[in-house]
């Protein structure tokens, strides 16, 4: 009998997987696909966000409510500046969604409607102005 607290208790994630219907392998293909292959994409994305979130609340609390250090402030400035220059190298409709999306935290939705646009031109301008920012910037 398993306790709750027990290191050989079923994990939650073990549980589903086991009470997904299984199917037969396709051959020729060594990718799954459909629920398996979105239930171990999503596992994995979850735990990079996880990763992700600890990293920034490690960042958060590392100083303690101490001032910064002069380094810090500096090097702080130049990021800042680096992201102003790839922000400025996108064109002008990429730059509005970028700046809807993310500095005024609009949803898609509201977006759409500040810009007069339609949701799957917010969808694909964001990706664009994101896959721009990624090769300028990083």
């Amino acid at each position: 009998m398993h306790t709750k607290g027990s290191r050989f208790a079923p994990r939650s994630s073990s549980r589903a997987m086991r009470a997904m219907p299984r199917r037969p392998r396709r051959t020729g293909s060594s990718r799954r696909t459909g629920r398996w292959g979105a239930f171990a994409r999503n596992r994995r994305r979850s735990a990079g966000r996880r990763a992700a979130l600890s990293l920034r609340a490690a960042a958060d609390e590392s100083s303690g409510g101490a001032a910064p250090s002069p380094e810090g402030v500096l090097l702080e400035g130049e990021e800042r500046e680096r992201l102003l220059a790839a922000l400025n190298d996108l064109r002008e409709e990429e730059r509005l969604v970028i700046a809807c999306r993310f500095f005024l935290e609009l949803s898609e939705d509201e977006t759409a409607a500040a810009l007069d646009v339609r949701l799957g031109t917010v969808k694909s301008r964001t990706s664009r102005a994101l896959a721009h920012l990624r090769e300028s910037y990083g």
